[in-house]
């Protein structure tokens, strides 16, 4: 009983509980948004907000190219303050040139483009300066992440949600789909006043030595590792609301879809909050491979449990969701729930965890093709689907290429661990043999 206490201390300690309540606390109050503007803005408003907004967050996907997990990796508790303190800094210029150049990208595509709904154009290019505002508050984040300041962290998060919350929704009351969009920049600048103020104790853009040329290498190269997997893998249920604009144009169906998507992808929280507390960690024991494997074993286990029990609530309990939440009018986005909660099981207990401990031991490389495989078969899959099956072909492609990642991901963790446990295991027996015999 008291190990079992002093186990739940431990993990209090570490800020988990935080993280996971703050997480949670961050989806419901996005639900409760979702709801409201669903409510507010019209359906064909909706549509025409979700397949702008949706160019923004496929742009996103691509935030500072990787750089926060480079901060994560090379900025972690195992490196000298000087040195961390100079990672902060390279990144934070890093990022931002990047996320310049994807501002300039989203203006280009709203002004030049084929859009799909030509309505969309005016708030695609409204939103072309958000990704600077998105890679500060994400930069704030990852510093606290590396100071384990996960109670700062997670208010952080929370402050961001509220905000949004509450200005988007006066703002879509007050001047619909333009309203909601300055509540974004609002909430963001509101976002980064506080996370300057809880970060600035650990961080200068003028340090006493700048990250050597082979450490900046190794910084940027990782960084785009880790960019291009995240982006990848998170652009399964993004990727399928533009080939819906490109295919369809229609958007009363786009928000159907949109509706049916939002719970599935909410859900995705409960795996991410548990990365956010576990990676870190993996980071500062990736050569301790007994350590890493006997932990991975534990966590496989008790997301297949988590992810199972929440996959198959979603899946009985679809109907009754859509018709409390938005209203029997979005009762056609009922069989994309479904099918994207099936996703959900393979996304939450293979994908994401596979990814993130493969990350953490340093095989990015990896998570890169099969991230590519995944994003390029996406792509063909939902054109192929869509024109057999319709909108809920976009669902079944989601649906396979989540699988798909997922045997290809876990097998081969499982295969480097076992491998990697097993050859610790003869050194230290040889050790043991050479010093018997001496």
């Amino acid at each position: 009983m008291n190990r079992m206490f002093d186990k739940i201390q431990s993990v209090f300690r570490l800020g988990v509980f935080h993280v996971l309540g703050a997480t949670a606390i961050n989806k419901i109050v996005s639900f409760v948004t979702n709801i409201f503007l669903v409510r507010i803005l019209s359906k064909s408003d909706y549509g025409v907000f979700s397949s702008s907004f949706n160019v923004f967050l496929i742009a996103i996907l691509f935030n500072g190219l990787g750089i926060g997990s480079s901060i994560l990796y090379y900025a972690s508790e195992k490196e000298k303050e000087e040195e961390r303190r100079t990672v902060y800094s390279f990144a934070v210029k890093y990022g931002m040139v990047v996320n310049l150049l994807i501002c300039v990208g989203i203006a280009i595509y709203g002004l030049f483009f084929n859009v799909g709904i030509e309505e969309t154009r005016q708030y695609i290019l409204g939103l072309a300066f958000l990704p600077v505002f998105y890679f500060l508050f994400d930069y704030f984040a990852h510093v606290l992440r590396t100071r384990k300041e996960n109670k700062k962290f997670s208010l952080l998060l929370n402050i961001n949600t509220f905000s949004y919350c509450v200005l988007a929704v006066i703002g879509s009351w007050r001047w619909g789909i333009w309203g909601t969009i300055i509540g974004r920049y609002l909430s963001y600048v509101i976002s980064l006043i506080v996370g300057y103020a809880y970060a600035k104790e650990y961080i200068s853009l003028s340090v006493k030595h700048k990250v050597e040329k082979a450490k900046r290498k190794q910084i940027v190269s990782y960084a785009i590792h880790s960019g291009v997997v995240a982006a990848l893998n998170q652009i399964l249920y993004r990727i399928d609301i533009t080939i819906i604009t490109m295919l369809i144009a229609d958007s009363v169906i786009l928000a159907n879809y949109k509706v049916g998507a939002v719970v599935p992808e909410n859900m995705v929280f409960i795996p991410s909050s548990i990365s956010i507390v576990i990676v870190p960690l993996f980071v500062e024991h990736n050569q301790d491979y007994r350590w890493v494997y006997n932990k991975a074993k534990t966590l496989f286990k008790t997301m297949a449990v988590v992810c199972g029990c929440v996959s198959l609530s979603m899946f009985i309990f679809a109907k009754p969701i859509v018709c409390i939440l938005w209203g029997k009018q979005y009762l056609d986005s009922v069989p994309f729930f479904r099918v994207l909660s099936l996703s959900f099981f393979f996304l939450g207990t293979f994908r994401s965890t596979s990814t993130n401990i493969l990350q953490a031991i340093g095989k990015v490389r990896y998570n890169l093709y099969v991230s590519t495989i995944a994003g390029v078969s996406n792509v063909a899959l939902d054109i192929v689907m869509i024109m057999q099956f319709g909108v809920i072909g976009a669902a079944y492609a989601t649906l396979l290429v989540t699988i798909l990642a997922s045997c290809l991901s876990f097998p081969y963790l499982i295969a480097q661990l076992k491998k990697q446990k097993k050859r610790m295991m003869t050194c230290n027996d040889s050790l043991a043999m050479e010093e018997n015999n001496t």
